[in-house]
């Protein structure tokens, strides 16, 4: 996420303490600014991950809650920080490309069947 941001221009960063991806302060009228959250959920031993950037979505509802719990930090998407309307369409190629960047590829068995360890 923090890549995708830089293509915009939006320098995003990851804060010691808060789960997510963060835009820092701006002085005092500006607070750190969550832009993008990531999750992961485990039921019935079955995990299930993901993640969200703020594309162009509604910022108003977080001023009737306090977002994640964090009293001292506002909320943000590309659109408020930029200008431009990005839409999630907008996101898809940069997120690809960033995914490939910065995961190492998923070493895989040749012949999953062969692969006795593992049950699918």
């Amino acid at each position: 996420m923090i890549d995708v941001c830089a293509e915009f221009g939006v320098h995003a960063e990851r804060v010691k303490g808060r789960s997510g991806v963060w835009l820092p302060a701006a002085g005092p009228r500006q607070p750190e600014r969550k832009i993008g959250a990531v999750g992961i959920r485990v039921s019935q031993n079955v995990t299930m991950h993901g993640f969200a950037l703020n594309a162009n979505c509604d910022l108003s509802w977080g001023t009737t809650i306090v977002p994640c719990g964090i009293t001292d930090a506002g909320i943000t998407s590309l659109t408020a920080e930029t200008g431009l309307t990005v839409t999630p369409a907008d996101l898809v190629d940069r997120v690809e490309r960033a995914i490939v960047k910065n995961l190492p590829p998923f070493p895989r068995p040749a012949d999953v069947e062969a692969a006795p360890s593992l049950s699918f």
